[in-house]
């Protein structure tokens, strides 16, 4: 009966650790900076695309990362960002004047080095965005 809990506990664990460190994978390549290439499939101009910069970090439990997303404009805005479930989920932490703090949750349907597609649903609207490694 030891054995058998031992096992269970064992296999908890090492379930556990292979969760974290999917996240952890997924954190180590979004390291760097990414350029829009499409929404929903339609090419962003050159004139209109912005990019996200993610800075590396070690995940902890409920550890937020920073990422800054600079639009076409050059307006730069301070994200906490966060990758869990697996690494199929990616979390911004977002600080509206009138609502206050919004957590937006994104699918992570692709990521390689060099792709990055993210799909976000909103009040029923869902947006497919396709980034690129620069």
């Amino acid at each position: 009966m030891m054995k058998k809990i031992s096992l269970m506990i064992s296999l908890v664990a090492f379930l556990a650790l292979a969760a974290c460190n999917k996240d952890q994978e997924a954190v180590n390549q979004l390291d760097g900076t990414w350029e829009e290439v499409s929404i929903n499939e339609e090419p962003v101009p050159d004139s209109s695309k912005g990019e996200y910069r993610f800075e590396s970090c070690k995940l902890k439990s409920e550890e937020f990362c920073k990422a800054f997303y600079t639009s076409a404009d050059g307006d730069v805005l301070e994200y906490n960002f966060q990758v869990k479930e697996k690494g199929t989920k990616l979390s911004f932490n977002v600080d509206d004047p009138t609502f206050g703090e919004i957590t937006l949750t994104s699918n992570i349907v692709e990521l390689t080095e060099s792709k990055l597609v993210l799909s976000l649903s909103i009040l029923g609207q869902s947006t497919v965005t396709e980034y690129k490694k620069k």
